[in-house]
């Protein structure tokens, strides 16, 4: 990844739902990030949502972004069952992965990603960014401390408002049903 000082980072968003309503206002925040092309299955519809987001560059094919000298991180937020080829594709191309969880389908998807993200020389991330929240960090130490007594399972349910009333967690609420 560039140094401080250098160029910022270079990121190929791949997925136009999630990635673009969540991760793209995140990564905006950050000063050393920035997304250069968008990548989508539709081309029009692509080349639009990349305009009206203020991306650079749009493409319908993975392997276009992949072969850009200005990506170097490659942001797969797609339907699992994507997130392998994807990600060994970037990581084959020399780029960093931060994958969307979850990170495969099966255990054998899991495990060829990782041999690939062992092969490269960069970085191959999941997100998983709930786990430095403060309700889960203080959740992990009760816990820990056995405050609950000894944990046999767990079955938590997060529902967090983003403003989203389509979402299926908050149309309850939203209806007042």
């Amino acid at each position: 990844m560039p140094s401080s000082g250098s160029r910022p980072i270079g990121i190929a968003l791949v997925g136009t739902g999630f990635a673009l309503r969540v991760q793209l206002p995140a990564l905006r925040l950050v000063p050393a990030a920035a997304v250069r092309v968008l990548v989508g299955r539709e081309p029009e519809r692509t080349a639009e949502l990349a305009r009206a987001h203020g991306i650079e560059a749009s493409t319908h094919e993975l392997r276009a972004a992949l072969g850009r000298t200005d990506v170097d991180l490659v942001l797969i937020s797609t339907p699992p069952d994507l997130h392998r080829p994807m990600s060994e594709a970037a990581l084959a191309a020399g780029k960093h992965v931060l994958c969307e969880k979850p990170m495969a389908r099966d255990r054998a998807e899991a495990d060829s990603m990782c041999t690939a993200a062992r092969a490269a020389r960069g970085a191959a991330l999941v997100d998983h960014q709930l786990r430095f929240a403060p309700n889960v960090r203080k959740l992990r130490r009760l816990l820990g401390e056995g405050y609950l007594g000894r944990a046999r399972h767990a079955h938590v349910t997060m529902l967090i408002d983003r403003g989203d009333r389509k979402s299926p967690h908050l149309r309850a609420r939203a209806t007042g049903s």
